[in-house]
């Protein structure tokens, strides 16, 4: 039996994010006006470095994460306006345990590598994955919605033992 479940996720500007991107666009017209106004090389080198850096970080707030899980692996992959990247790969067989944000408890020490490609905010419909990666145990939170739960229940039952019980 082939199990293939995708789903599309709109990440959210969080607050500090947004403030954060008001902080470098001020960051650069400061740096622009300066640079007009005095006609030096010293404020054009840190004025391209912070335009630059802002147009990368503004590109990625807001954009779509894609979950495709397809019966032994879980892929995500974030989508902006111009192009696709594959940014984490996960095979089932290597997921410690799964649960609902709110049921998660740390074991004995804490996991230092966390990855988020959930919607931005815990919500209802965060959840966290244990995975043993390549460099250690990995801590991953995405919100995947019910008929990938259940895809994933089918798979692998011993570990995505918890399902929703928060209004789904």
């Amino acid at each position: 039996m082939e199990v293939y479940v995708e789903q599309l996720v709109k990440r959210e500007i969080t607050q500090s994010e947004n403030r954060m991107k008001t902080i470098l666009g001020v960051i650069c017209v400061v740096l622009a006006v300066l640079t007009f106004l005095t006609l030096s090389l010293i404020f054009l080198v840190p004025f391209l470095a912070v335009g630059i850096y802002t147009y990368l970080y503004t590109n990625k707030l807001g954009c779509l994460m894609e979950y495709v899980f397809n019966g032994d692996e879980l892929v995500v992959t974030r989508m902006t306006t111009s192009r696709r990247k594959k940014i984490y790969t996960c095979k089932i067989d290597r997921v410690i345990s799964f649960c609902h944000h709110s049921e998660y408890r740390t074991p004995g020490q804490e996991t230092k590598n966390v990855k988020d490609f959930s919607a931005g905010v815990m919500g209802k419909d965060t959840y966290v994955m244990i995975v043993n990666g390549e460099k250690g145990k990995e801590k991953v939170f995405f919100d995947p919605e019910e008929e990938m739960l259940q895809a994933m229940r089918r798979v692998a039952p011993s570990v995505v033992k918890m399902l929703p019980k928060y209004g789904r």
